[in-house]
Formats: C-alpha cells, sequence, structure tokens
C-alpha cells in the first residue's frame, strides 16, 4: 500500500473508494482501509475530506489501537491549514482554514488530555499565534500549558515564550502598559526559576530594557500632566 499511495495517488485514491463502496464498514479491515484512505486523500490534496473522515473514524475508533495513526493525520492536516493552504468546497471554491487547523487542534487537546498530542496540539497553538503575530493569545496558550503540563519537556520553552509573548504585545510608552508589567513579571519568574539559561540567554539584559521602557512611560505620563497644567499630578 505505501507504494501504491507515493507513487500512483489518484489511481489509489479511486481503488480505496472502490473498496469502500463493497465491503464497506463491516469488513475486519474496515479500519486500516479508513486510515489508507485518510492517507490517500492527504497526498492527493484533499486535505478536508480527509480531516472530515479522520473526526467519524475517531469518533468510532478512538479508544482503540487505530487512534494514534489518525490523530498523527490529523497534525499533518493542521499543520498544513496553519501554514495557510485553503480547503476545497465542491472542488472549486478555496475558502481559508486556519479556523478548521485551530480546531483540529483544540479537539485533541480537549479529547486526548494527559497524553503527549495534548501537549503537542497546545504547543502547536501556541506557536500559531506567536508566529502570526497574535501576542496575548500566544500568551495565553503558553501559560495555560505550562499549568496543564508543569512536567512537559516543553515547560521551560513555554516559560520563555509566554514572556516573549507579553513584552512583543506592549505596544508602546502612549499605551497600557500591564503587558510590560506582566513580561518583566514572567521574565523575573524565568530568571528566578532557570539562572544558567537566563543568563546565556540575556534575560537580565531585557529585564533591564523593560525597566527603562517602565520610567519611559512614567516620564510621558508626567510631561503629559505637566502640559496640561495638572502640576500636582506630574
Amino acid at each position: 500500500p505505501g507504494d501504491v499511495v507515493d507513487e500512483e495517488c489518484p489511481g489509489a485514491y479511486r481503488g480505496i473508494r472502490r473498496w469502500h463502496k463493497a465491503d464497506g464498514q463491516g469488513h475486519e479491515l474496515y479500519p486500516d482501509a479508513a486510515l489508507l484512505q485518510a492517507r490517500i486523500e492527504i497526498a492527493v490534496k484533499e486535505y478536508y475530506k480527509a480531516h472530515k473522515h479522520l473526526t467519524a473514524f475517531l469518533g468510532e475508533y478512538g479508544g482503540t489501537g487505530h487512534a494514534e495513526e489518525a490523530i498523527q493525520y490529523e497534525f499533518v492536516i493542521a499543520d498544513v491549514f496553519l501554514e495557510g493552504t485553503k480547503r476545497k468546497v465542491w472542488g472549486i471554491f478555496l475558502l481559508p482554514a486556519e479556523d478548521v487547523g485551530l480546531g483540529i487542534l483544540d479537539d485533541i487537546s480537549a479529547n486526548y488530555k494527559g497524553t503527549s498530542f495534548a501537549e503537542l496540539a497546545m504547543k502547536t497553538k501556541a506557536d500559531y499565534y506567536f508566529r502570526t503575530g497574535d501576542f496575548g493569545l500566544a500568551e495565553d496558550e503558553y501559560a495555560r500549558m505550562r499549568q496543564e503540563f508543569p512536567r512537559s519537556r516543553y515547560v521551560r520553552y513555554a516559560h520563555k515564550r509566554s514572556a516573549e509573548s507579553a513584552l512583543a504585545s506592549f505596544p508602546g510608552i502612549e499605551y497600557d502598559d500591564a503587558a510590560l508589567i506582566e513580561a518583566e513579571s514572567r521574565y523575573g519568574d524565568y530568571l528566578a526559576q532557570y539562572p544558567g539559561s537566563a543568563e546565556q540567554e540575556g534575560v537580565g539584559l531585557i529585564l533591564d530594557d523593560i525597566r527603562e521602557q517602565r520610567a519611559a512611560k512614567e516620564l510621558h505620563i508626567g510631561d503629559y500632566y505637566r502640559r496640561t497644567k495638572h502640576l500636582r499630578a506630574a
């Protein structure tokens, strides 16, 4: 089957559909055939169709030994959609599919708690938000990841990324400095928890810069009050 999928995807696609029509769900090989169909659909770039089939498959076989392979295929589809690939509708229209990719990750993290799949789904979602500049949501996801997976191999990574996200979400001294204060707190915690790594990564210098920005913010407020003749407040 592997050679068929890799070398003759269109023919394999037609063949597996004929198999399903002829033998159907009652056949003892149905789970293997269903996963092969999803793999073929991914190979011929029918990602949304594969996702729909995998969703139905996991609804029935989610607690079996076939679930791991199905989830791995779902991760492939989520990654493809989050990279910007659009989904086909009626084979004609192409629609944005990032929301589908995020939905896949949400389903995995919700339905497979306590597994490495849930942890990886949460990290993938947080990384997507960070990569696309949605730093507020990225910060929330990294913080939730640390809370739900305190023993994760990614916990230090998530800790640092949550601090980076908070700092990146600060738009400038003309705006509210809540994000800056949060970044200072998160970097301070990171420095205390991972002093060796933090020193190598220049976290001390980052904290110095944050303090400079907070001072600039205070000066900006003071100047505003001075200009508006509120001298006591200034």
